[in-house]
């Protein structure tokens, strides 16, 4: 999975945050749908950590041995150290 991208000015104020996606995953494992459930501070991280996951891969829920739709719930933390850089989250 690709990190979303460290908003510029975010890092440069050094903030840090954290934003939890709902993720509806399709039979593929693609993401068939993005939604935020939660952020802080509301909307700084969203919209990087939204088209971060649209481009995620996961491994579909198993029913019976066949892969069926699911959710799943992803915890997106930002954290600025001396390794993090503005191209990417701090801890994801």
């Amino acid at each position: 999975m690709s990190a979303p991208v460290y908003p510029a000015e975010a890092f440069a104020q050094g903030q840090s945050g954290k934003v939890v996606l709902e993720i509806d995953v399709g039979v593929d494992g693609k993401p068939t749908a993005v939604k935020v459930v939660e952020s802080s501070p509301a909307g700084v991280f969203d919209a990087n950590t939204v088209a971060a996951a649209w481009k995620w891969q996961f491994n579909p829920a198993m029913e019976n041995g066949k892969p069926v739709a699911g959710k799943v719930r992803v915890p997106v933390w930002f954290d600025l150290d001396d390794t993090t850089h503005p191209d990417s989250a701090g801890g994801s």
